[in-house]
């Protein structure tokens, strides 16, 4: 039996082509050595405010990493293709926008502590639940919910716009379950 502890890796794909995958391109940078690596399933993400980073992140097949953080007021990133898979879950802070359009199989709770979040493709329809604080807004992005997802909400959202927003041309079926904290 072999125990792989998951890595701490950081987004730094400058100079690349911005695609995300499992063990092929080295877009990363390991933070307990600053060496730049491949990621592996089960290790934990953060995208941030790196100068020259390519925003647009294309997920090439299917990734499972433990956890996703976006901590950017600076870049706006937008993920997308591919599947995102798995228990893991996602943080977003900071004041930027996060564009999402992978199909929904993230499992985790998300927590969107700043900023907008645009889930689209369905992106957030098997996650645990959603959290959303200190006045930032989750766009449902025409999307749905499944099994009377509970969602905290706390705050106005971006300018007082909303925290949950709908900026589709559509009604999107959903099963909810809102707690105004």
């Amino acid at each position: 039996l072999a125990v792989l502890a998951a890595n701490s890796l950081k987004w730094n794909s400058a100079g690349t082509s911005g695609v995300w995958d499992t063990g092929a391109t080295a877009v990363w940078l390991n933070l307990s050595n600053s060496t730049q690596t491949v990621f592996s399933p089960f290790d934990q993400v953060l995208f941030d405010d790196t100068v020259g980073v390519s925003n647009n992140v294309t997920v090439s097949g299917t990734v499972a990493p433990r956890l996703i953080t976006v901590d950017s007021s600076t870049n706006n990133f937008t993920i997308s293709s591919g599947t995102i898979n798995g228990s893991g879950g996602l943080v977003k802070k900071g004041s930027s926008t996060l564009n999402i359009f992978n199909s929904g199989t993230l499992t985790g709770p998300v927590t969107i502590g700043g900023g907008l979040v645009y889930a689209g493709n369905n992106s957030f329809n098997s996650v645990a639940s959603i959290t959303i604080t200190n006045n930032a807004t989750l766009d449902l992005g025409g999307g749905t919910f499944k099994n009377n997802k509970p969602i905290t909400v706390s705050g106005s959202g971006v300018n007082g716009e909303g925290a949950i927003i709908n900026s589709y041309n559509d009604y999107p079926g959903q099963s909810a379950n809102i707690t105004l904290a």
